[in-house]
C-alpha cells in the first residue's frame, strides 16, 4: 500500500495504516493518571489518542494524527483536484 492511499470500511475511513489491532498498555498510579488524563484533556484528545500519537512519533517520525490530516488531504485532492494555481478548489486567493 502506497502511503498516498486511503482505506475505506464500512464504517468510515480506516487510517493511513489500516485497521489498529495492537494494545498498548502498562501500570501507572491513580494520581499520575489523573494529571495525564488532565494534560491530554487539555490538548484536545484522549489517553489512547495521545500515547498512540507519541509511539508513531517515535517509530515512524509523525504522529498518528499527522498521518491521519495528510491521507485527508490526499482524499480531498483526489476527489476535488486542485485550481489553476495549486489551491485546492473553492480555497479563494487573497
Amino acid at each position: 500500500m502506497d502511503s498516498d492511499d486511503v482505506m475505506f470500511s464500512r464504517t468510515g475511513v480506516v487510517g493511513p495504516f489500516g485497521t489498529l489491532t495492537e494494545d498498548a498498555k502498562t501500570k501507572i498510579d491513580f494520581d499520575t493518571m489523573a494529571d495525564f488524563r488532565r494534560l491530554c484533556n487539555d490538548a484536545g484528545t484522549d489517553v489512547s489518542g495521545a500515547i498512540r500519537d507519541w509511539v508513531y512519533l517515535k517509530t515512524r517520525g509523525k504522529t498518528y494524527t499527522a498521518f491521519c490530516v495528510h491521507a485527508a488531504e490526499v482524499k480531498a485532492a483526489k476527489l476535488f483536484g486542485e485550481g489553476p494555481v495549486g489551491a485546492p478548489m473553492g480555497e479563494q486567493r487573497k
